[in-house]
């Protein structure tokens, strides 16, 4: 006799303050915010929250426009902050967003 397999499917309320998954989801937040503030910093020119933030993890995350923290950094004219940027490595020079603001290193 085979045996059905049983697909967990995941719901909101797996997720929530109310469940035993809160470091899951915690985590996730925490990360996400950490990116939000990295994007913040660099739209700002804050190298020195810049830097510390990729040190703790910061993903990077776009924007609603496509624009990341080197996008943000640039479009403000903050040069110490896109080189930085650049010089770590975690960015795709060639992405557009989706307002075509296109870093290049000709633009230093």
């Amino acid at each position: 006799m085979a045996t059905a397999s049983v697909q967990k499917v995941w719901t909101e309320s797996d997720f929530s303050s109310n469940s035993n998954n809160t470091g899951v989801c915690s985590s996730l937040r925490k990360s996400e915010e950490l990116g939000l503030q990295l994007r913040f910093a660099a739209e700002k020119g804050r190298l020195l929250e810049v830097r510390k933030l990729l040190a703790a993890g910061a993903p990077v995350l776009r924007d609603a426009n496509g624009l990341n923290a080197l996008h943000k950094a640039a479009k403000n004219g903050h040069t110490a902050a896109v080189k930085y940027l650049m010089a770590c490595r975690r960015f795709n020079l060639n992405k557009a967003d989706k307002v075509s603001l296109k870093i290049k290193n000709s633009q230093l």
